[in-house]
């Protein structure tokens, strides 16, 4: 019992600080939507299903984050807060702005195709490992993580 807990400390130090890394590779999200996704004349907050699955579990699962960090390491915590919060508005910013430039349709075939998916499903891939091993993960971010096709 002992053993296994120490492994589980020392893996948990091994990924100590990768969470807040994670946060900051967040805001490269944006951007890489920004050059693979773009689209047309849609309202705010109105993104086709093949992006909004993606949308919403980055905003789930890196409120896990946030509240793992404030836990585990809370002098990153605002630091993880922060890079949550402008990784979540570059998304919808990128994701806004390639709806009106080339419609809804060609920003939900990039994110439903490679290498737009690809992407964005390390991206989240690497948010719920994080979550996995340091205990954190929800089950609305397991739930919304299960979802993503």
């Amino acid at each position: 019992m002992i053993d296994a807990r120490l492994r589980a400390i020392a893996l948990y130090e091994s990924l100590k600080g990768f969470a807040v890394k994670l946060a900051m590779n967040w805001l490269s999200i944006g951007a890489t939507l920004g050059l693979l996704v773009a689209t047309q004349n849609a309202t705010a907050q109105s993104f086709p299903p093949a992006c909004q699955q993606y949308v919403t579990t980055i905003k789930i699962c890196g409120a896990d984050l946030v509240r793992l960090a404030e836990l585990k390491q809370p002098a990153q915590a605002d630091e993880v807060r922060a890079n949550y919060k402008t990784a979540v508005t570059r998304i919808n910013s990128a994701l806004e702005k390639a709806i009106e430039e080339q419609g809804a349709t060609a920003v939900a075939q990039r994110c439903a195709t490679a290498p737009g998916n690809e992407v964005l499903r390390k991206q989240v891939a690497d948010i719920v490992t994080v979550l996995g091993f340091g205990g954190g993960i929800s089950d609305q971010c397991s739930t919304a993580y299960s979802a993503i096709r």
